[in-house]
């Protein structure tokens, strides 16, 4: 069995992103298709799993240490935007 792990910034939700977020919810409380565009803006997670708007984290790097150990190393100086908030750890497996 192998285990993945993923790291990922969150950006805390601005206006924009909290009315796709009201479509969107609306949507699925009618029971009517989300419309693509929705869709797309939240890259098809949703939207209540998540703290806010979703950044990749290239500065985000696994090192290997002897034994079992996997470490995942964020250099905070690299995060490519200023506004992160959070940052997520995922580990599945």
């Amino acid at each position: 069995m192998s285990t993945s792990y993923s790291v990922t910034g969150y950006v805390p939700a601005d206006n924009q992103w909290t009315r796709m977020k009201k479509v969107r919810n609306a949507c699925v409380e009618a029971g009517i298709d989300i419309p693509d565009e929705v869709c797309k803006y939240f890259d098809y997670v949703d939207p209540n799993t998540v703290p806010g708007i979703e950044v990749d984290l290239e500065c985000a790097t696994t090192k290997q240490y002897p034994g079992d150990s996997t470490v995942y190393e964020v250099d905070l100086n690299k995060l490519p935007r200023k506004d992160i908030r959070y940052i997520q750890f995922t580990i599945s497996g």
